[in-house]
C-alpha cells in the first residue's frame, strides 16, 4: 500500500498531467482523488479513483460547506477510501500584518493587486492531512503551467472545510 507521501506525489503528478491537456485559459475542474483497496485484489493493492465534482459547488460559501460536510464525506464513505485528496483552484494573496498584528482582509484575494491564481490540494488519511498549492502561470499560446508545489500545512492537527467531515467517515 502506498504511503501518504507517495499518494500525494501521484495526485500532484495527475494534476500536472491534466494541466498539460488544458487550453491556455481553461481551468482545472474540482476533483476528488480516492485511494482504496482494489476489490479485485487479494494482496491489498491500492486502486486510485478520480471523481469529478460539479464546479457549481464552488460558487458560494453555502455550497462549499455542503460539499465539505455532506458530498465529499459521502463519496469517501461509499468508496471506502483510505486516502483522499480534493483539487480546487482559487485566488490567493499574500498579505502582511498591520502594526497591531491584524491582517487587512478588506480586499478579496480575487481583487487584490498582488493576487495569484493557484491550484490547491487538500488531502488526508486517518492520521495526517496536508494542504499544498502551486501557482498557475498562464501564457497566450500554451497550456497553463504550475510552479513547484508549496506545502501550507501538514500534520495530525490540520483541519479545514474539506478535511474535517471526511476524516470522521474514515475513522
Amino acid at each position: 500500500m502506498p504511503t501518504f507521501q507517495e499518494f500525494m506525489d501521484t495526485v500532484r503528478d495527475g494534476v500536472e498531467q491534466v494541466g498539460g491537456q488544458l487550453g491556455p485559459e481553461d481551468d482545472w475542474l474540482p476533483m476528488a482523488f480516492l485511494e482504496r483497496e482494489d476489490p479485485e485484489s487479494t494482496d491489498g493493492v491500492a486502486e486510485l479513483t478520480m471523481v469529478g465534482i460539479d464546479p457549481e459547488y464552488m460558487d458560494e460559501e453555502e455550497r462549499k460547506e455542503f460539499l465539505g460536510s455532506v458530498v465529499l464525506p459521502s463519496i469517501v464513505e461509499k468508496m471506502k477510501a483510505r486516502k483522499y485528496a480534493f483539487l480546487s483552484t482559487a485566488w490567493m494573496a499574500k498579505v502582511g500584518r498591520e502594526e497591531d498584528g491584524s491582517v487587512d482582509t478588506s480586499i478579496p484575494p480575487s481583487e487584490h493587486p498582488d493576487r495569484m491564481e493557484v491550484v490547491i490540494i487538500t488531502a488526508c488519511d486517518r492520521e495526517i492531512a496536508e494542504f499544498c498549492y502551486a501557482e498557475i502561470i498562464r501564457t497566450p499560446d500554451h497550456p497553463p503551467m504550475l510552479t513547484p508545489w508549496e506545502t501550507m500545512a501538514r500534520g495530525i492537527e490540520v483541519e479545514g472545510r474539506f478535511i474535517d467531515s471526511v476524516r470522521e467517515v474514515m475513522r
